[in-house]
């Protein structure tokens, strides 16, 4: 039975429920659970049905027992646990009893109409808890760690599965008068529980000594006080003993340290307006202590640098230069991208292709085949992928639709390759506390990640997106977020692979890449897992300045991702000092409709692109050059002044942006040459001019021959030969022989391809 089956099943029988945290007993509603709860079936099918899936939840049950008695054996108090059931057993006859995972029962009565009974914790006996107005139990069906709670059924002792909540005994009045009668509490004030016991210190101070809330200037510093204040509120401290707690145990962590009378006003604010009740020791809403901070030990294999460090290790380590010329290399997987034992950040909004991109790159590792991904593999490895936003099927749709692409048979990789989707069953590495608030590493998947990448040699763990890894308060925290980033970089150390963490950036217009490509600041959120990568990188949709640049049709604009080094702490990135182009193809991967008619699966599958803006800046690439540098070849000199002027709207007789053009005849020539030049704004007042453009050099532009939709420059420079004029048109070939003999004897000129504009007359 599901879950889902489960809670309607005790909906139907009249039993008021809410949903509470997968395989936890804390309600996953976050305010008023008991006057949320409901037995309207319908409604408690939606709760426990999955918005993107529309499968059953894995949410446990809770039900309010506002109207109940349920008497909570407890047996892991050992030696009393037993005594108080064979105390009961002896006294009471209950029919309906539910078994829970750790060995006790619930004892399940209803009151009589009118009656209100207020819960307690171990007043009547030991190890027996009173369950009942506005508090609420974990219901059967609900697991624990794969062990679940269940009626029990047994004809000899009487016991029964309820058939409705109507069916249930009355509690005897006996135990009815054990109990008090509730307190209506619209706001916690001092005596409604007692404050400042040894037991409520010291959870506190644990609390403060461990919490990610600390006040960091221009985080919000103010705001985070407050939130950590009121939590050390609810350990049912006092508002004075909450100041001592913070002055001792927390302020020295804060950026800056609060002044003593500045956070008294805050920890005053935070128990004046704080609305929930103060915890009550020993409630199922207990507090949990957070753990003290102890030393991570790691295995001793490997070269971790986590291991457990030696009694000196504070002590001042001489450098060496020797020992540095012979430390091990660095053990490249991908180039620039992933490397064992480093943590790399993949920055990329929705819809550029990131997912798409992270599939190629671990069929391009498994497969020894860097062009699937557009880089360089120095050694293929086993690859996991995990992605938390596409299920499987799809996952396996974009995957075979690479394989198609780039003729690969996933069949006899020569390494592993695994894929996982976490859409139905997400992998969490961190949480918040739903009581303290406290961010929590889940240790358990932490260190089941770790013994599967043991296990399956992994080199490389791919993990997309990290929103999807962890349910932190807020992704603005620094205080939060590094230690989220930390526990990618733990397993990338400690188990020696490579990770790669895939972060989603602000929401910049369309996925462009216009102020965002090759800035790691632009993920989402708190910049600390930028922080904490050594490699980053960046993926974004072509903006329309590129496309422009690149002559891109705006209708194909979207085909076009780019790929940036963002950060390289350890290497130069795979972009380098350009980005790499990629293009979506479209892929089809079957022939035919399917069985319901529905037509192909057409897949997006990137490849490399080679985009240039012009010839000559492919051949001053290929030379080496930038922008601060003059090409060598004239021809290529004055093809690039040809299109400098069409950039600026070089149009017969009309005027044109002389700014620009200048500005970018001075990227081509020189800083200064565009300034100095002396060109007109009207392009007819330049013709039959030999302007100077330093260093010997002189550039002429030609009359126009197609009614002004072409542009032709020659560059006069500094030669001792005699010009080629097998380079010059019939046009060109006049103008020289009319020119000074002497002249040319000095000067070289070579004219440069026709450049066409496109512009409508």
């Amino acid at each position: 039975m599901t879950m889902r089956a489960a809670a309607v099943a005790l909906a139907e029988k009249g039993f008021r429920v809410f949903p509470c945290l997968i395989n936890g007993k804390f309600p996953a509603v976050k305010d008023d659970f008991s006057g949320r709860a409901s037995s309207d079936p319908a409604k408690v099918r939606e709760w426990w049905t999955e918005a993107v899936t529309g499968e059953s939840s894995h949410a446990n049950i809770g039900i309010s027992t506002d109207d109940l008695l349920v008497l909570d054996f407890d047996v892991k108090n050992g030696a009393e646990g037993l005594a108080d059931l064979e105390y009961w057993e002896s006294i009471l006859d209950y029919k309906h009893l539910v078994y829970t995972p750790s060995g006790g029962y619930h004892a399940y009565f209803k009151l009589p109409p009118g009656v209100r009974v207020a819960g307690n914790i171990k007043k009547i006996r030991p190890a027996t808890d009173v369950r009942s107005w506005h508090n609420y139990v974990i219901g059967p069906g609900s697991e624990i760690d794969g062990n679940a709670y269940s009626w029990v059924e047994s004809e000899a002792d009487n016991n029964v599965v309820p058939a409705a909540i109507g069916d249930l005994d009355i509690a005897p009045q006996w135990v009815v008068d054990l109990c008090d009668t509730p307190r209506e509490r619209e706001m916690p004030g001092p005596g409604t529980v007692e404050l400042d016991t040894q037991e409520a210190i010291d959870t506190a101070a644990d609390y403060l000594k461990c919490t990610p809330l600390i006040s960091v200037e221009g985080e919000r510093g103010n705001f985070t006080a407050y939130k950590a204040a009121a939590r050390v509120r609810d350990f049912a401290v006092s508002e004075s003993q909450c100041l001592d707690l913070m002055l001792d145990h927390w302020n020295d962590r804060c950026k800056p340290s609060w002044k003593t009378e500045d956070l008294s006003k805050i920890v005053g604010n935070a128990f004046k307006y704080a609305k929930k009740a103060v915890v009550e020791r020993g409630s199922e809403f207990e507090t949990v202590t957070p753990k003290r901070v102890e030393q991570v030990t790691a295995p001793t294999s490997g070269t971790s640098s986590l291991r457990t460090p030696p009694p000196d290790w504070l002590k001042p380590r001489p450098y060496s230069s020797a020992r540095g010329r012979n430390a091990p290399p660095r053990r490249w997987i991908v180039h620039g991208v992933a490397a064992r034992e480093y943590l790399t950040e993949l920055v990329a909004p929705s819809g550029a292709g990131k997912t798409q991109w992270l599939l190629q790159l671990a069929l391009a590792v498994a497969s020894d085949r860097g062009e699937i991904a557009g880089v360089t593999i120095k050694k293929p490895a086993n690859v996991w992928l995990w992605n938390q936003e596409d299920n499987a099927d799809e996952l396996d749709r974009r995957s075979a639709a690479a394989e198609k692409f780039f003729n690969l048979d996933s069949a006899n990789l020569p390494c592993k390759l695994f894929i996982n989707s976490g859409v139905q069953h997400p992998l969490r590495v961190a949480d918040n506390h739903p009581v303290t608030g406290q961010l929590r590493r889940l240790e358990d998947n932490i260190a089941e990640v770790k013994r599967r990448i043991a296990a399956d040699a992994i080199g490389v763990f791919i993990a997309d997106p990290l929103v999807g890894f962890h349910r932190a308060s807020d992704e603005n925290a620094s205080a939060l977020m590094g230690p989220v980033a930390e526990v990618f970089r733990e397993i990338a150390t400690e188990m020696e692979c490579a990770v790669i963490m895939a972060h989603h950036t602000r929401k910049p217009s369309g996925a462009s890449s216009e102020g965002f490509a090759g800035n790691p600041a632009s993920a989402r959120g708190s910049d600390a897992p930028m922080t904490v990568a050594r490699i980053a990188l960046t993926l974004y949709s072509m903006s329309q300045k590129d496309a422009k640049a690149f002559k891109v049709p705006e209708e194909d604009r979207s085909l076009f991702v780019r790929l940036d080094g963002a950060k390289a702490n350890i290497a130069r990135s795979a972009a380098g000092g350009a980005p790499d182009w990629f293009k979506f193809n479209n892929v089809v991967l079957q022939d035919a409709p399917d069985e319901e008619g529905d037509g192909p699966d057409h897949i997006g599958v990137l490849s490399r692109a080679e985009l240039v803006k012009s010839r000559v800046e492919k051949e001053r690439a290929t030379r080496g050059e930038t922008d601060g540098d003059a090409p060598a070849d004239a021809d290529a000199e004055a093809v690039a002044i040809a299109d400098a002027m069409a950039a600026a709207s070089y149009l017969d007789g009309q005027k044109y942006d002389l700014s620009k053009f200048k500005d970018a005849i001075g990227k081509i020539l020189g800083k200064n040459t565009g300034r100095n030049s002396g060109f007109a704004k009207y392009p007819g007042a330049n013709y039959g001019k030999r302007l100077a453009a330093g260093a010997g050099r002189e550039i002429e532009i030609f009359p126009p021959v197609d009614l002004g939709k072409t542009i032709r420059v020659a560059l006069w420079r500094q030669a001792t030969s005699q010009p080629n004029s097998a380079d010059l048109g019939a046009d060109d070939k006049g103008k020289l022989a009319g020119a000074d003999g002497a002249d040319l004897a000095a000067k070289n000129i070579r004219t440069a391809k026709t450049r066409q504009l496109e512009w409508a007359q």
